[in-house]
């Protein structure tokens, strides 16, 4: 038995691929209890600051000539210390190969997020169209959230703070 925790209704105003309002709900598991999470005081800071744009499909792109835009876990991975440019794509600073937008079993949060920032079992974000109610997407990870969901940076803070909770910094091993 899922229960709803939280529903939210948040207009996008600053990504231009995101192109309508959409409100969406946060579904755990009854006396479900949130999970560490390292990074997390930090990560929060930085996707609500508004010092990051936001992009899809990559950890990191320019979006001009000077401007990068980060995914939600490129946000990470620069709170980490470990993005990391490899010819012309950005990647989390342990894959060896480029054109990556996800985290590698390297990465020092690959435990608590796996590579696609994953919901714990029976976590689900569902976002649905404000006007009609209908949802359009559901979502089993950050990335999803990210990408498909159209959360914006706040959105996102907003379900990671009520997933997971502040956990012990693990050292970060740049290979």
């Amino acid at each position: 038995m899922y229960k709803i925790k939280s529903a939210k209704t948040l207009n996008h105003t600053h990504n231009k691929h995101m192109k309508k309002p959409v409100k969406f709900k946060i579904i755990t598991p009854k006396n479900y209890k949130r999970k560490p999470l390292a990074y997390f005081t930090e990560w929060l800071q930085a996707l609500e600051s508004g010092r990051f744009r936001q992009t899809t499909g990559v950890l990191a792109e320019y979006l001009s000539s000077k401007k990068l835009g980060y995914c939600c876990l490129g946000v990470l991975c620069r709170v980490q210390g470990t993005l990391n440019k490899q010819g012309n794509q950005w990647n989390d600073g342990y894959h060896k190969h480029s054109a990556i937008g996800s985290l590698s079993s390297d990465n020092p949060s690959f435990k608590d997020l796996g590579e696609t920032g994953a919901f714990p079992p029976g976590v689900e974000v569902h976002v649905y169209d404000v006007d009609s109610n209908e949802i359009l997407h559901h979502c089993s990870n950050l990335i999803d959230c990210n990408d498909d969901g159209e959360l914006n940076f706040k959105e996102i803070a907003k379900v990671i703070r009520r997933i997971w909770k502040k956990g012990p910094k693990p050292k970060t091993k740049k290979k």
